[in-house]
């Protein structure tokens, strides 16, 4: 299955993913140029064990829409932490921390398109 999956890494240590559902998909010979829309970041605050908070890669050819962006103070732990867009504007609600999407401050970095 291509269209929708939650990944994890062999070697991470035992963390968990709640929450998350996927509804209402009718998927017929999907290629891998699939569109991403209406997805929603909310409410995320902590430590990251690498310095990238929020990597978001959506495709040139279909990009990313309806995505939404809100309150979120992430740190890592030695230094800098920087977020990466591609193909994507985000709607940003309230406090981020990375900034988002070309956004800057002092000590924090944002890459984005």
């Amino acid at each position: 299955m291509t269209g929708v999956r939650i990944k994890s890494w062999p070697a991470s240590l035992h963390k968990v993913a709640t929450d998350i559902h996927f509804e209402d998909i009718m998927m017929n010979n999907v290629p891998l140029k699939v569109k991403i829309s209406k997805v929603s970041y909310k409410n995320i605050k902590g430590t990251r064990f690498t310095p990238v908070a929020i990597k978001l890669i959506c495709s040139k050819t279909f990009p990313c829409e309806g995505v939404e962006i809100a309150n979120i103070n992430l740190t890592w732990t030695k230094g800098n932490i920087t977020s990466i867009y591609e193909s994507v504007t985000p709607t940003i609600i309230g406090t981020q921390n990375p900034p988002i999407c070309g956004a800057s401050a002092p000590g924090v970095a944002a890459v984005g398109s």
